[in-house]
């Protein structure tokens, strides 16, 4: 009996360190890009804003690398709040935030991130660097060498993690990468001073995408008015850049149901659901999408 305790003992602390283990590596980005990021975020969108990842897991193809990089964006996703936290076997969940970030107009999304990058506690040491050098950069091996005070690893897995940090802080427009060196841009500069100082909420001031979404989310503004008439204003379905994240077809049947409409600045935002239908897989993903209607000169 003493010993099928202590075997139970052992296990439930074995079970445990792997778990220990398995939210450090996911507590650092690795390897994937910020595309394989986006992509990844979607798949969770389209299928419902939940998720498992069985149940997704050959989305990115069914070899072991593209399932490894599914899980890579996956957490990528989650260390940059798109997804809630995660750990073990439970769901992928799409946070507000990724909500609002995935909907957003795809010329807001890298202002939206740009914070995320700046404020994500195992980057700062590296800005700091670029930050209080005079020429502003750093070398990529230089980078590499960094992590192993945040994450340890071998040189072939802090590549990876220099990849990941490349790749998303240059698309949110922190850092220009050149190949070799990462620099922190100067725009830059003054939001990661704000992080630094504890000012977060302060980066966004003035954003008129923060002003929209928290329109959107609060209701304020919002004058509705019937399906039809918006959707005389708001033309034919631009669907050229959706494919399905099953097949990657984009032979879609589009069914599309108005939401909202919120006034701006340049002139409306409309809110619709659109719901899509793969003519090559029979697959049904929804999405929310946003199109502004500009005001008559």
């Amino acid at each position: 009996m003493t010993e099928k305790l202590n075997a139970t003992a052992k296990t439930e602390e074995k079970e445990k360190n792997a778990s220990e283990k398995s939210s450090l590596k996911q507590s650092l980005p690795i390897g994937a890009t910020i595309e394989d990021i986006l992509r990844a975020s979607k798949i969770v969108m389209d299928k419902g804003g939940s998720v498992r990842f069985g149940e997704i897991s050959n989305m990115f193809g069914s070899k072991v690398s593209e399932q490894n990089l599914l899980g890579f964006a996956l957490n990528g996703a989650v260390a940059f709040g798109i997804l809630e936290a995660h750990s073990g076997r439970a769901p992928y969940v799409l946070s507000t935030f990724g909500k609002n970030f995935l909907t957003a107009q795809n010329e807001q999304q890298p202002k939206m991130l740009l914070p995320k990058f700046l404020g994500f506690p195992p980057y700062r040491d590296i800005l700091i660097g670029m930050k209080n050098r005079e020429e502003k950069n750093l070398k990529k091996q230089t980078i590499t060498g960094m992590w192993i005070n945040i994450a340890g690893g071998k040189i072939a897995t802090r590549k990876l993690y220099t990849r990941t940090f490349a790749s998303v802080g240059q698309w949110s427009g922190a850092i220009e990468d050149s190949g070799q060196v990462c620099g922190l841009k100067q725009e830059a500069e003054g939001p990661f001073s704000q992080i630094l100082a504890g000012k977060e909420a302060e980066i966004l001031q003035g954003n008129d995408a923060k002003k929209t979404l928290e329109a959107t989310v609060s209701g304020e503004g919002i004058q509705k008015q019937s399906p039809q008439h918006l959707e005389q204003k708001a033309g034919p379905l631009s669907n050229d850049l959706v494919r399905c994240p099953i097949c990657n077809k984009g032979d879609m049947v589009v069914n599309e149901k108005y939401l909202d409409k919120i006034p701006t600045k340049g002139g409306t935002l409309l809110i619709f659901e659109r719901t899509y239908h793969c003519q090559g897989c029979s697959n049904n993903f929804t999405r929310t999408v946003k199109e502004i209607i500009p005001s008559p000169d």
